[in-house]
């Protein structure tokens, strides 16, 4: 064995130590140098005493395992199939070197030369490798999950496993059909380890996606709370300036001050009147964005009332259904000056009518034909000489 094999051997253990090293995140630096030593040990006895190659892998496999213990860390499936990645991964780097080192025999004649540069050039793509796959579980260290990513570290090790079978009997040029057999039963034990991690996935996204719902309904019920105080603490201040304002009918009635009591009535009434169409249909999101709308048309002079019965359910969390609903309350906002908002389930079926007494035009913008068809929604207007309807039906399933 030359002094060039063993520096070689340096650098692969280096490599491999250092990589379980810092993917663990080990501290003791003095117990990284012995594993060194010990890795390095072990690949040169097995590159000199050792003819087959599977029996020195074997026994490299066991020390890096057996290591896990001497930093005490626990013997689980993940830490060993870390430990395995990274020994097939060097694996894989020296055959994918001597693959693409048949491109250089026009260049290097002499095969001494030529074996020194793939392994120089193996060792550099290992490292590289190494360095990459490290950054990026530091990255997202704090994303990670045992069991997933046993997982996933799993089938890369299955993959890895495969290539080096492949690419061993490429550059051999023996296609062994034994081997051949073992890799696609392994391509199904990949399968169907990605089928279950694709399967948990669709799961956590199905409860991710409840939770967000929950977390809205929440956020928009406080929203609510806070419409329903400030309503009730007005409808409060009304009641209590009721005392005065009778008082003072009673005075201008005394006075004969008529006009001036139809004015105190009528702002009374009108004070009263923003709160008939107060939204509360125990479902905070579409409640929330109801009521704003409600509440700019009030403030824009538009009388509006309103008749809604829908169930409490995640439907109306939906937000393309209520900017739908939104867009068709906007068509009447220019020229209206009172609407009524019939809201209500039939058969499955969500009905929405807006109507108004008045001949008016309506204009469809594309944002509304294409929230219609988002929603799978379909409507028509109808007009006479004293009333405008529109009505929209679209499934709830």
């Amino acid at each position: 064995m030359s002094l060039f094999d063993l520096i070689i051997n340096i650098i692969e253990s280096s490599i491999m130590c250092y990589f379980i090293y810092k993917y663990f995140d080990f501290k003791q630096m003095e117990k990284l140098w012995l594993f060194i030593l010990a890795v390095f040990a072990t690949i040169t006895a097995g590159n000199y005493f050792i003819s087959e190659s599977w029996l020195a892998i074997v026994l490299l496999a066991g020390v890096l395992i057996l290591f896990l213990k001497v930093f005490n860390k626990k013997m689980s499936i993940e830490n060993i199939i870390v430990c395995l990645s990274v020994l097939i991964m060097d694996l894989v780097c020296n055959m994918i070197t001597l693959i693409l080192g048949s491109s250089l025999d026009f260049i290097i004649s002499d095969p001494a030369a030529k074996l020194k540069i793939l392994m120089i050039v193996s060792k550099t793509m290992y490292l590289l490798f190494s360095l990459y796959i490290l950054n990026r579980k530091m990255k997202y260290n704090s994303n990670l999950d045992t069991k997933r990513w046993t997982s996933i570290i799993s089938v890369f090790l299955i993959l890895l496993l495969e290539l080096y079978i492949l690419a061993n009997d490429y550059t051999i040029n023996n296609i062994n059909p034994t081997d051949t057999l073992f890799c696609m039963f392994l391509t199904a034990i990949v399968t169907l380890v990605i089928f279950n991690i694709y399967g948990k996935l669709l799961k956590e996204n199905e409860e991710s996606t409840r939770i967000r719902l929950k977390n809205e309904e929440i956020r928009y019920k406080k929203e609510n709370e806070k419409v329903l105080s400030k309503m009730s603490e007005d409808i409060y201040q009304l009641e209590h300036n009721l005392r005065y304002i009778l008082m003072q009918v009673k005075l201008n009635e005394q006075n004969k001050k008529y006009d001036e009591n139809i004015e105190l009535i009528d702002q009374y009434i009108r004070n009263f009147g923003k709160f008939k169409a107060i939204i509360n249909t125990d479902n905070p999101y579409f409640d929330y964005f109801m009521n704003q709308k409600i509440n700019d048309l009030s403030n824009n002079g538009i009388d509006v009332h309103t008749s809604i019965n829908i169930s409490h359910t995640d439907y109306y969390l939906d937000r393309e259904y209520v900017e739908y609903l939104i867009k068709i309350i906007n068509l009447f906002k220019k020229e209206a000056t009172q609407i009524t908002i019939n809201i209500y389930e039939k058969q499955g079926f969500n009905i929405i009518e807006v109507l108004t007494s008045k001949n008016m035009k309506l204009t469809f913008d594309n944002s509304i034909k294409q929230s219609a068809q988002h929603i799978d929604a379909q409507y028509k207007v109808t007009q006479d000489n004293e009333l405008c309807v529109f009505k929209s039906i679209q499934s709830m399933k």
